[in-house]
Formats: C-alpha cells, structure tokens, sequence
C-alpha cells in the first residue's frame, strides 16, 4: 500500500455518502468491485490510493453476512482517506481524528432497510482507512492484509448488531471475529480466553 496521501483515484457511489453530504464524493460512479453471493451483495468503493484486493473484500463480507444469517440485501464497503475518515468520525462520534473502521447499519428490526436498487435493501455502510490500517497492522495483527480483513470483518458484524462496550459483548464479538478469521488462515490479534 502506498502511504501517499494525495487526491483520490476513486469516487464512491452513496446511500452513505449522500447522507453525510461529502462534496468529494461523486453520485453516481459505480462501485469498484462487487460480490454476489447467495441473497447477498457487497459492494466495494476505494476512494483512497493504494492497490487492495476489493473483490477479497467483498467475498470476505458476503461470507461473514452469510454465516451470520443476515437478511438478503447489500453491504457497501467505503475505502476511504485520512481527511474523509476524521470528518466522519468527527461527525458521527465526536472524535476530531481519524479512526481504523466505522458502521453505519440501517435498524433492521425496524424493516427500515433502504432500497439499494436491483441489488435488494441495503443493510448498511462499512468505512475503512487504509492509512490507519497500515499504520497499526505491525503492533495488531502483523500485516496490511490481515489487518484489512480484521477490519472488514469487524465493521461487518458491527452493521449486524454486534458490539463490543460491555466486556460480555467484546469476548462474543471477539470470537465471532476469530471464527471469520479462521476460515481465511488470519490469526486474531487477540488471543482466545
């Protein structure tokens, strides 16, 4: 990965981006990468610079939404840099930098799942740093890849209700997280109690 933080190569198409109105962002380019898996669509937009495996990605998030027996519908995942990434963790958690992963999921005990289109309603937005993956992974998990599939692991069982604030909640996050790790030989930064 390259750790140049110039322009973005990319644009990302929106539900997310729409709504939190970012200006860098364009409606209607199409997702980098997409995965149809089942009743399951993810897609993947890389508005930072660097070369990642989107379609891994995306096949990583179906197969995490599949084993979790989420409803049918779409997940977006957003690659996004620095900057986008501290507005948005300043907007949405009060936190004036930028942070590895945030979700957005939509309520779905409320069925307010949003039309995604043809590709059935959208369960909810994933937003990843690449920098900030990078910049952790040595101390976390021991590689970019890793790391990236850790936190697109994480970000998608967050979009499926999981959280990790009470210490009961962070040990079964935690091993659902092991479980998807498993299955694609990364090894969980931390280890098992």
């Amino acid at each position: 990965m390259s750790s140049d933080q110039g322009e973005p190569e990319n644009t990302s198409p929106a539900p997310l981006f729409d709504m939190l109105d970012l200006d860098s962002v364009s409606d209607e380019a199409e997702p980098d990468a997409s995965v149809e898996i089942g009743d399951h669509v993810v897609t993947a937009t890389d508005a930072h610079t660097g070369d990642i495996d989107l379609e891994a990605l995306c096949r990583l998030a179906a197969s995490v939404l599949i084993d979790e027996a989420a409803p049918a519908g779409q997940l977006d995942l957003h690659l996004v840099d620095l900057d986008t990434m501290r507005e948005l963790n300043h907007t949405h958690m009060d936190v004036d930098e930028p942070t590895d992963v945030l979700a957005f999921p939509l309520d779905l005990d409320d069925g307010a799942l949003s039309s995604a289109g043809e590709r059935g309603p959208l369960l909810g937005d994933v937003v990843i740093c690449p920098q900030v993956a990078f910049t952790q992974a040595a101390g976390h998990t021991g590689s970019f890849e890793s790391e990236m599939a850790l936190l697109t692991v994480h970000g998608t069982l967050h979009v499926l209700g999981h959280d990790h604030g009470e210490t009961s909640e962070r040990l079964r996050m935690q091993a659902r997280e092991r479980r998807h790790l498993a299955a694609i030989d990364v090894a969980h930064p931390v280890p098992a109690p």
